[in-house]
């Protein structure tokens, strides 16, 4: 639905009923495969295996965006917090997996 295929959500027997009385095609004729054209200039590679492309210079959308200044960094919200002066008291280790079984 999401993708415009259908306008309902289907069940299972309309699905193999749609399924089990759609007519056989032919298979798919097999097309060699061939490399996308490149969008800038480039130099093709040997034995026509692609290309690479060449830097020149930059356009001049590129030239005005390295022109302006980036913008300062925000402002963090959370404020730094000073370090405790001394631990608080009455800290105890937790023992988490008990205590050891005792050999004999």
């Amino acid at each position: 639905m999401q993708a415009g295929i259908t306008d309902h959500v289907w069940t299972l027997d309309e699905l193999l009923e749609t399924l089990l009385t759609e007519e056989e095609h032919a298979a798919p004729e097999a097309k060699p495969l061939t490399h996308r054209e490149p969008s800038a200039p480039a130099r093709a590679l040997p034995g026509g295996r692609g290309f690479l492309r060449l830097v020149t210079e930059p356009t001049p959308a590129l030239k005005q965006r390295r022109k302006s200044e980036p913008p300062p960094p925000p402002a963090s919200p959370v404020q730094a917090v000073p370090p405790p002066t001394e631990p608080p008291r009455g800290m105890v280790q937790l023992d988490l997996f008990g205590a050891p079984p005792e050999e004999s």
